[in-house]
């Protein structure tokens, strides 16, 4: 599988076998440094697969992007998220989405894989995972970093509340 990485500073896709971001110049796995809080700690779930930044001012990102491909078609797995927190209200306003899409000849039905989904008000939880006919592996879980962020901000003693809509 193919994974796409992103510049953990300015979120810009990376060139395959990079040392160095074109964009912006940091170094490829450079983390900036937590900010003291559990905004720190949301910042640190960034890693090769999970892009995770300040998009604004209590606003943070989440992002993935995963790709199988074979000769005939191919599979994507792309995984955005948003955390609003609310630093009068102690509260976390969390949103996030999965989308997989297919092409080609015979598309995923060409492969083998399995999927289960939970849908619980607003939070849908499950997972997914296959294969392609040409090895390549794919998976994904809904709710995975959505129950981190939870739990970083209840034990901070703050509120967590999920949202149909993308916080802005």
């Amino acid at each position: 599988m193919t994974v796409t990485n992103f510049c953990s500073q300015c979120g810009s896709k990376l060139e395959e076998d990079s040392n160095f971001c074109t964009k912006c110049g940091a170094k490829v796995g450079e983390v900036s440094p937590p900010k003291g809080d559990f905004t720190g700690e949301i910042l640190a779930l960034a890693n090769d697969v999970l892009l995770v930044r300040e998009v604004g001012p209590d606003l943070i990102e989440f992002m993935s992007n995963s790709e199988s491909k074979w000769i005939l078609g191919k599979i994507k797995v792309k995984f955005e998220g948003r955390a609003r927190l609310n630093r009068e209200k102690k509260e976390v306003t969390y949103w996030d989405q999965i989308k997989k899409t297919s092409s080609g000849f015979g598309g995923e039905e060409m492969g083998f894989g399995k999927e289960s989904f939970v849908l619980k008000g607003i939070e849908r939880s499950g997972s997914g995972e296959g294969f392609v006919p040409s090895g390549d592996k794919y998976s994904y879980d809904f709710g995975k970093v959505r129950e981190l962020v939870r739990s970083f901000t209840e034990r901070q003693g703050w509120k967590f509340k999920t949202t149909l809509f993308k916080p802005k």
